[in-house]
């Protein structure tokens, strides 16, 4: 079974689900451990903090030596801070990452050496995904993906190129399964963007008949999911983005391959 992580809202339709919570710290230690007590400890609570100090720590420690069941991950923004108390968190066994996407392999390389218990891969480095989660895996790393949201390197800005951007179709969520720990839910805060509505296409239905701009956040070009084939996936996997390199356009093909398609309301169906 998928696992999927969503930021934690009060008496959502799906919140005994979801295995992972994301929630931000409101630098209040008491409601923090509250929180903490009232969630399921099978259901893991990622605390993103922008950039820790002495007495975070001190006070996520005292936490964890009260209740050392307790279930929760540092998601920090700042690696320099991380590393100041890299020590101390692992003497108190509280797991932690950096809460930023790693679309390198420069980055990648880093971050398995810091010891942090998952990874967000995305960007180029998503074309990778066979690569990378062989080496995470060896080094008991999880691997995360942000799968709702079309990313680009420049500051994640849309672009003409939606296509070859990383992103990942409800459709192909158990191939990715394969080689991904946790999906995690980008949530863009809209009251457009329904991620109750989101997880049910991802997790329960698996498909979608729609335009991908619908789902996907960021994505700006008019595919109509329905029309691309069902093997879409399949050289997307751990094609390095060749595309990039003039090396391939097969991603390109396909998206106009489906829009002529819609035009003739041609169908192929997955056998």
């Amino acid at each position: 079974m998928n696992k999927f992580c969503m930021p934690f809202k009060m008496n959502k339709k799906y919140n005994s689900e979801i295995k992972e919570f994301s929630i931000n710290y409101k630098d209040n230690p008491e409601q923090l451990a509250n929180f903490l007590s009232f969630v399921d400890n099978e259901q893991r609570v990622n605390i993103k903090i922008t950039e820790l100090t002495q007495e975070i720590v001190d006070e996520l420690i005292l936490i964890k030596t009260k209740d050392p069941n307790t279930n929760f991950a540092l998601a920090v923004m700042t690696p320099s801070t991380l590393l100041m108390f890299k020590e101390q968190l692992n003497n108190a066994k509280i797991p932690y990452y950096i809460d930023f996407t790693c679309d390198n392999l420069s980055f990648f390389l880093y971050l398995t050496r810091l010891e942090v218990c998952d990874i967000v891969i995305g960007g180029d480095l998503g074309f990778q995904i066979k690569d990378v989660s062989k080496v995470a895996h060896d080094n008991s790393i999880n691997v995360r993906v942000r799968c709702n949201i079309a990313q680009f390197i420049l500051n994640e800005e849309p672009t003409i190129d939606n296509i070859v951007s990383f992103f990942i179709r409800p459709e192909d969520m158990d191939t990715y399964a394969e080689y991904v720990d946790t999906f995690e839910f980008f949530d863009p805060e809209s009251k457009s963007y329904n991620l109750d509505t989101i997880y049910e296409i991802y997790a329960k239905d698996k498909k979608w008949s729609g335009l991908l701009s619908e789902i996907i956040w960021n994505y700006i070009d008019d595919t109509d999911n329905y029309y691309l084939v069902p093997n879409f996936v399949d050289r997307r996997l751990n094609c390095g983005k060749r595309c990039a390199l003039g090396k391939c356009k097969l991603c390109y093909e396909l998206n106009n391959l489906a829009k002529t398609m819609k035009e003739k309301q041609i169908v192929i169906k997955a056998t």
